[in-house]
This record gives structure tokens, C-alpha cells and sequence, in this order.
């Protein structure tokens, strides 16, 4: 009887978000999110397929945002089939959406030293990719307010005309500094910025859906797969990045279609190079029998 090891245990990869602001900030905000946690199930669906997956109760992991993780997406470029990029087979490593906490609530500080800092992140974000969220812990919240009547004199105020604007408005969520379960405001607050977040990691995971898709159909298009080896294998890393990403949003059976896909190309590939290598050999043994 073999008893497999705990520490050899399957894992499914992990959904990582990414936290910036000041230290304060974030262990507060990760000490709250632990009483609030795992995020709600949803329903989700893919744009690529209409398909509707009824996505479960999700775990995320917190980790501090870094700027020097920004790639350039290259795009525009094009993609060599047998060098694939390295950000493009470990996209699915990419935290989904990134969340800036600010606690302030002083106007100038805000002006001389917050807008600047939020900014820079926003445009690093551009540079990283995936979904953005900023969020203004405070101690009273301010009642909604619509884009056309704000006074624009609280800090949160000008967080959301500076980079929410008439588009993105809600993406800048306030939360009360502190709360306790029989606070209805506090609650209420949370479960608004958790149906967000699911909104914004979903969004980016159609667009990684549309990017993975777009890249694979030219492995598909291209010749190159029946003589290469190395293009089959970027392939299936490409493949495999896709399933990946569905594990991280616990969409298993999702990510079984893709890999059951490799393993039917490899299938194919493994069958053709029998066939190929049959022949040859038959063809050998034409010849030295029509030299004997």
C-alpha cells in the first residue's frame, strides 16, 4: 500500500492579485479580506465560446505589486512560431487584476503626493496588463453619487474624476476603514467591491481567452507543426499556458478540453512519425535488396 506524500500533492495554480499602497494600507485591507473570503460563486460567460460556466468560490493570494514585472505586450510585432516569448507562454502566471489602497482623506496630501504615485501605477499597469481596481479605505463613505453632481471635494472625489471619469467610475470603490459584522454598511461595501473584482478579473480573462486564441490559430494556419518539433512544442506550451489560466479560476474541466487537445496533437504528431519512419525503413530495404 504506497500513501502518497502531502507535500507532493497536486495544486492548481494559484489566482494571484496584486496589492499597492502603503504597508499599513494592505495589511489592513488583506486582514479584512480574510473575514470576507473566498470570493462569491458567479456565473461567467466566455466570450469566446458563449459558453456559461458556473464558476465556484475562488481563493486568491495577495502579492505586493511590482513595476518591474512590466513586459510589452508586442502585439503589434508578430510571433515567430518556433521563438515564442517568454511573457507569452507564462501568461497564465500574471496576476489577473492589480488593487491600489489609499487611506487618506486630506485633499492636499492627495494633490502633492497620492495623485502622482497613482498615476505611475496606472500607467505600469498599462505596461503589465490585466484588469485595475483602486480602492479608498475611509472612515465614513460617502453616499453614491452620480459623475455630474459630484463636488469633487473629497479625496475620493478626486479619485474617481482623476481615473475613474465617466467610463471608469466604478472602478474606484471606497470601504470603511473598520467594520464588524453587524455594521449593513460595511457589508455592503464589500460585497460590492468582490462582485467587482470577479468582474474585472473575468473581463481580463476573456482577453487572455481572445490573445491565447489569436496566437494559436497560427499554429493551426501553418504548415509548420508537421516538420518542426520545435513548433509543435511551443504549441502545446501555448496550450498548456491557456489550460492554466482556466485552473486558476478553478474552471478544471475547462482546462481538461485543452490539455485532452494536446494530447491529441501529440497523438497525431507521434502517428505520422510512425508512419514517416515505416516507410523509410521499407524504402532502406527496397534498396539494399535491389543492390544484392
Amino acid at each position: 500500500h504506497l500513501e502518497m506524500d502531502s507535500d507532493l500533492e497536486w495544486q492548481p495554480s494559484q489566482l494571484l492579485i496584486t496589492l499597492g499602497g502603503s504597508d499599513s494600507c494592505i495589511e489592513a485591507f488583506k486582514a479584512r479580506f480574510a473575514r470576507h473570503a473566498p470570493l462569491p460563486r458567479m456565473k461567467w460567460r466566455e466570450q469566446a465560446t458563449q459558453r456559461l460556466h458556473h464558476v465556484p468560490e475562488l481563493p486568491v493570494q495577495f502579492v505586493p505589486f511590482n513595476p518591474l514585472d512590466a513586459v510589452a505586450s508586442q502585439e503589434g510585432e508578430g510571433v515567430q512560431l518556433e521563438r515564442l516569448p517568454d511573457w507569452l507562454i507564462r501568461t497564465h502566471e500574471r496576476p489577473l487584476l492589480h488593487i491600489h489602497l489609499v487611506d487618506s482623506e486630506d485633499p492636499l496630501v492627495y494633490k502633492q503626493h497620492l495623485k502622482e504615485q497613482l498615476a505611475r501605477w496606472q500607467s505600469h499597469v498599462t505596461e503589465i496588463g490585466g484588469s485595475w481596481l483602486i480602492v479608498h479605505l475611509a472612515q465614513n463613505p460617502d453616499a453614491k453619487k452620480s459623475m455630474k453632481l459630484m463636488l469633487r471635494d473629497t479625496v475620493f472625489d478626486k479619485i474617481r474624476s482623476d481615473f475613474g471619469g465617466k467610463l471608469h467610475s466604478d472602478k474606484c470603490l471606497q470601504l470603511k476603514v473598520r467594520d464588524d459584522a453587524e455594521d449593513a454598511q460595511g457589508a455592503q461595501l464589500w460585497s460590492v467591491l468582490q462582485r467587482r473584482m470577479l468582474r474585472e478579473m473575468f473581463s481580463c480573462l476573456d482577453q487572455r481567452v481572445a490573445m491565447y486564441n489569436k496566437h494559436l490559430k497560427l499554429f493551426v494556419e501553418s504548415e509548420a507543426m508537421l516538420v518542426s518539433d520545435t513548433v509543435l512544442c511551443n504549441f502545446c506550451l501555448l496550450k498548456e499556458s491557456q489550460a492554466l489560466s482556466f485552473e486558476t479560476v478553478r474552471l478544471f474541466q475547462r482546462a481538461a478540453e485543452h490539455y485532452e487537445e494536446i494530447t491529441g496533437v501529440l497523438d497525431m504528431h507521434l502517428q505520422r512519425r510512425g508512419s514517416e519512419a515505416r516507410a523509410h525503413s521499407g524504402q532502406q530495404r527496397h534498396e539494399q535488396q535491389q543492390q544484392q
